[in-house]
């Protein structure tokens, strides 16, 4: 028995409004709620979350056009001449527009899970990359930790080249500074905190980075990681104030911007700070040690080749610290890399697993739903046969079939990965970093691989649905 739908006519604008719906749910559901977070300090309730349904009901308008939506255009023989193959799905439409939107779903987790395990990778593998120094730490001056020659003994002891050697000492002031916490009802307020806080000379910034630093006495600039984009918990030019810890001297610093050194800026909460020559030396008078701290920093050669010296080196600086804060964690670019590895080795897999499940899924439900379609229609494509239908016309029919169930699902999963990704990475903070952009590059790169293996799928679905309707193969 043939199994069909009541026929109803899809109007023209269903597949526009598809789209528009597509993109203003993932815009009502990403954009505004850090939109209302920034220009009003005012988070969205979880309900909000339900604006995604929007998206989803956005696919399936999208399917449903492609389906079931057939026009005469601008040249109706074109549409008469292939009358069959674009309306055949239209008696199937409904059920065949639900495995359409399962199948799009699916390869957006196949795409997003990819992308997110290798943006996981990506971010382990480039975490400190770009900081000037390979290896540094801090710690405070009175600690009596491990020295120079040792540091050299140690590289020599394992074959490590030490090119460059940098030491400099800073100053511990007070600062009260202005950052932002949320309330019950997810209402961004500002706080002003008081804590200590690192300060260095403007020389010594220039000596240590060889960018030179101009300041005038009341400035001071703000250390950031590479790349910094500013967060809506505290800002750049957050400084209210600097307090001498011992004479209670302030000063209302004014902002002369920012100045980008990794190695300082790790570990320092809420950043490091550089003060002119005239303020640093008025502050460090009558300090001792308790307030200061001491900075090495160097480079070797090879270094993704020194973990056993890092590993060492790390061990020797442990067994002598006083204070073991995440603020005084050593910093080398081999140890960083591998920990974040180890950190994130499970999100990896996971993120991997979950996609080839999904590719899976979304190429088995592709099959299947060509091969009964091809049953469903056995029938007609005999008749067609009756009709005087060679096996080019049949073959044709088909392939506007099965292109159907591949093109328009795998298409519209990845227009709505890439316009979740785009705006997941644009509006987290207004901006696009070169390694946003690279793991962008990489996600149409995924797209491109998950579509040519399901080119693999659709080929033998059109080869089994050729045999299932008995068209003949082509003889040489």
């Amino acid at each position: 028995a043939r199994k069909t739908e009541m026929v109803q006519e899809i109007r023209p604008w269903t597949g526009k409004l598809g789209a528009f719906l597509v993109i203003m749910g993932l815009f009502l559901a990403m954009a505004v709620p850090q939109i209302s977070a920034r220009l009003f300090k005012q988070g969205m309730p979880g309900i909000w979350n339900v604006t995604y349904l929007l998206c989803v009901a956005g696919l399936y308008l999208l399917m449903l056009s492609s389906v079931a939506r057939a026009r005469k255009g601008k040249h109706p023989e074109k549409y008469y001449k292939n009358i069959i193959s674009t309306n055949l799905m239209r008696f199937t439409a409904r059920q065949t527009t639900r495995n359409m939107c399962v199948i799009a779903l699916l390869v957006f987790v196949v795409v997003v899970s990819a992308f997110w395990g290798v943006m996981y990778y990506y971010s382990a593998t480039e975490g400190g990359r770009e900081a000037p120094y390979d290896y540094s730490m801090h710690y405070p001056a009175k600690e009596r930790q491990i020295s120079r020659e040792e540091t050299m003994r140690l590289a020599e002891a394992h074959g490590v080249n030490i090119t460059s050697y940098e030491e400099l000492e800073s100053l511990q002031l007070l600062i009260r500074y202005t950052g932002r916490d949320m309330d019950d009802n997810r209402r961004y307020f500002d706080v002003e905190y008081e804590k200590p806080a690192s300060f260095i000379s403007a020389s010594d910034f220039a000596r240590i980075s060889g960018h030179p630093v101009l300041l005038a006495e009341g400035e001071y600039k703000t250390v950031t990681t590479t790349g910094y984009s500013e967060t809506i918990w505290v800002s750049a030019d957050c400084l209210n104030a600097i307090e001498h810890p011992l004479t209670k001297e302030s000063i209302s610093p004014v902002f002369g911007g920012t100045v980008e050194f990794d190695n300082l800026a790790i570990g320092s909460d809420p950043f490091a700070f550089v003060l002119s020559d005239e303020d640093y030396q008025r502050f460090s008078d009558g300090l001792t040690e308790e307030q200061k701290e001491k900075h090495v920093f160097f480079n070797v050669e090879h270094v993704m080749e020194t973990y056993d010296f890092a590993d060492e080196w790390k061990k020797a600086y442990v067994n002598r610290a006083t204070d073991l804060s995440d603020q005084y964690e050593p910093f080398s670019k081999v140890l960083m890399q591998a920990g974040a590895m180890e950190l994130v080795a499970v999100f990896v897999l996971l993120s991997l697993y979950i996609a080839v499940i999904s590719l899976a899924a979304a190429g088995i439900m592709s099959y299947v739903r060509s091969v009964t379609i091809a049953m469903d229609n056995r029938q007609l494509f005999e008749d067609l046969k009756k009709l005087g239908a060679d096996n080019a016309y049949e073959e044709s029919v088909m392939k506007v079939q099965l292109r159907k169930i591949f093109v328009y699902p795998v298409a519209a999963g990845c227009m709505v990965t890439g316009i979740f990704s785009l705006f997941l990475t644009w509006f987290n903070d207004m901006n696009l970093q070169i390694f946003e952009v690279k793991m962008l590059l990489m996600e149409l790169f995924l797209m491109a691989l998950i579509a040519g293996i399901l080119y693999g799928v659709y080929r033998l679905a059109y080869r089994r649905t050729k045999q299932i309707v008995g068209i003949a193969p082509r003889t040489m």
